[in-house]
């Protein structure tokens, strides 16, 4: 007689023990893992179910610390640290007495867990140097840390008056923490948290691929893959119908950032905020606000040495090379400026040289000469007040004497003489440049056309202000001339007085 096998397959739940009933379907909350029926917990749970919150003893302890233990019957069972009447041990703080405070509560509670007082569990001599453990209470994260925070908003005070606190484990590589499985738990690069509600649970959260981001004056964690469950029966989760946000929380997904500022010196803490779209939605751009937030990371110093996990993890970033928006702006204002400039250069430089273009095209259509009749320059004496004398007294020094010439336009004359004799006061002269002496005669500019433009000479710098703007850019060269040279020459007053009347003419060239 064969006996169908899908009927069998109805009675075997009758047949297996009961407890191994209850090892196949073992849940672990806080997102706990199942390993073999039993629940390995995150850092500061623990129980069969890891419900229970840790309650005296430290996080260095495991699964061996004490918990705080449940109230009430069935499904309203729930652990209450304050009911309970949790202290945490000298050295430590925090909802559930997660966060170190000193590194001497680090090294002994360590110590204790290990059995020995002695440094712990380093492998080479050189490590041991640095093997001594510290209390890091930055928001920086080395390793695994713990941060506890105040939930200070007026919207949930409304609702629920009384007092919530963040319980945060950051977990930058777990493999870097004195105790992996107790002073850390998860995976490299993820984050837990779980919001305690008058000593209560309410709800925990998870996050991971999270990267860590330091400045000056904040660290931000930002991650991805948010979930959170809500603890049935809690204040938050159905325990007041009227204000049941089960809803709400188990949909909390996608990106997560915690955000934390620099610590307070005063204080020793700092504010924080956990940002998610939908807490933005309710509360702001910001986030959900956090206060008075506490951190605490038990780390060897040879870790922080070698830079914690960011030597491991590419996740973790540093932004203190970052630019600040103020520096941008400047860098920019700057940029505007220099390129304004270089514009203005450029409009300077094309308009000179269109002014050089149109110059010389006039100065090929004037065709214009210079000539200079009676030319006379005097240099009076020195005088003062005490000693006057008249003009044209025997002290005077004359430099040019009634001297009159000509050069067409198209023409080039030089002018010889020995040192002295007045060849480039000639040329100053005719340039129109202003002169400390008495000049006398005139100068003008006849052009082909017939017109001659007369210049004025400025008999003394008294009478005629400084105007250099205006002189006559007249080309000149002026040579002196060897003494040995001189006899051999007719009269410097011939060789600077060329005839009026008869110009030389031009030689082809």
């Amino acid at each position: 007689m064969h006996f169908p096998v899908h009927l069998l397959a109805l009675f075997i739940p009758f047949l297996l023990p009961t407890s191994l009933i209850s090892v196949n379907a073992q849940t672990c909350e806080n997102y706990g893992t199942a390993n073999a029926g039993q629940c390995a917990c995150p850092t500061g749970f623990g129980g069969p179910t890891c419900a229970l919150p840790g309650c005296h003893s430290t996080i260095f302890d495991g699964a061996q610390r004490q918990f705080a233990s449940t109230s009430g019957t069935g499904s309203a069972a729930l652990a209450n640290l304050t009911a309970a009447g949790c202290a945490c041990e000298a050295g430590w703080g925090g909802t559930g007495c997660n966060v170190c405070q000193s590194s001497s509560a680090c090294q002994t509670a360590f110590a204790a867990a290990k059995g020995s007082s002695a440094s712990p569990d380093i492998s080479s001599a050189g490590a041991v140097q640095n093997g001594t453990m510290v209390c890091n209470t930055e928001p920086r994260v080395w390793a695994a840390g713990q941060m506890s925070c105040q939930v200070i908003n007026p919207t949930l005070q409304a609702i629920f008056s009384g007092q919530s606190t963040l319980n945060i484990e950051r977990t930058l590589d777990p493999g870097l923490s004195p105790l992996p499985g107790s002073t850390s738990f998860g995976a490299k690069s993820s984050v837990s948290a779980q919001l305690f509600y008058d000593g209560v649970e309410q709800f925990y959260c998870h996050a991971d691929s999270c990267a860590q981001t330091l400045a000056s004056n904040s660290t931000k964690w930002e991650c991805q893959n948010l979930q959170c469950t809500c603890r049935p029966g809690t204040t938050f989760c159905g325990g007041a119908p009227a204000s049941d946000l089960t809803g709400a929380i188990n949909g909390l997904s996608g990106a997560l950032g915690i955000d934390c500022a620099a610590i307070d010196a005063g204080t020793g803490k700092a504010p924080c905020h956990f940002v998610q779209s939908t807490l933005q939605s309710l509360f702001g751009s910001a986030g959900l606000g956090l206060d008075g937030c506490a951190f605490g990371e038990c780390v060897r110093q040879s870790v922080i040495d070698a830079g914690g996990g960011a030597a491991a993890d590419p996740a973790q970033t540093v932004e203190s090379s970052k630019l600040s928006g103020g520096v941008i702006a400047g860098l920019v204002v700057v940029g505007v400026l220099v390129l304004l400039a270089l514009a203005l250069l450029l409009v300077g430089l094309l308009r000179q040289r269109a002014a050089r273009r149109d110059g010389n095209r006039d100065l090929d259509k004037a065709h214009v000469g210079v000539e200079w009749k009676g030319l006379s320059y005097m240099v009076p004496s020195a005088r003062n007040f005490f000693t006057r004398q008249a003009q044209g007294s025997s002290e005077d020094k004359t430099i040019l004497d009634n001297i009159t010439g000509r050069v067409n336009s198209r023409q080039m004359m030089a002018i010889l003489g020995p040192s002295g004799a007045g060849k480039t006061t000639l040329v100053e002269i005719l340039a129109g440049k202003n002169k400390v002496g008495v000049t006398t005669g005139s100068v003008s500019f006849p052009s082909q056309s017939g017109k001659t433009v007369e210049s004025a000479l400025r008999p003394s710098p008294a009478q005629q202000p400084n105007n250099n703007q205006h002189h006559r850019a007249t080309p000149g060269l002026a040579l002196p001339l060897p003494h040995c040279l001189l006899p051999r020459l007719p009269d410097a007053e011939n060789l600077l007085t060329p005839p009026a009347t008869s110009p030389a003419s031009p030689q082809p060239t």
